[in-house]
């Protein structure tokens, strides 16, 4: 966890507004790139986030804690709804 935050703040300070309004997708794909998460997606605020192993949740500003709405893995998204999971990638990652 240290680890992640650590790469959070020393690469991404200042940088939230790009990836907090669009881009979210490519912040989880760059923690999942560098560090092994999971990406996430919270459907009600439509937010990639990433999940390390430990069960900790993190975005470009850090940390998660409280969340209060769903958390679907992508992986649950693609095999659960395809149609849903195409959507997501055509619309968030292009």
């Amino acid at each position: 966890m240290e680890e992640i935050l650590e790469f959070i703040k020393r690469r991404w300070r200042g940088h939230e507004d790009l990836f907090l309004n669009g881009n979210c997708y490519w912040f989880a794909r760059i923690l999942q790139d560098q560090f092994g998460t999971q990406i996430c997606y919270l459907p009600i605020k439509g937010h990639f986030i990433s999940k390390d192993l430990n069960g900790n949740y993190y975005d470009v500003t850090g940390l998660l804690n409280n969340i209060q709405e769903p958390i679907l893995s992508l992986d649950e998204i693609k095999s659960k709804d395809p149609v849903w999971y195409q959507r997501l990638l055509r619309d968030c990652k292009n």
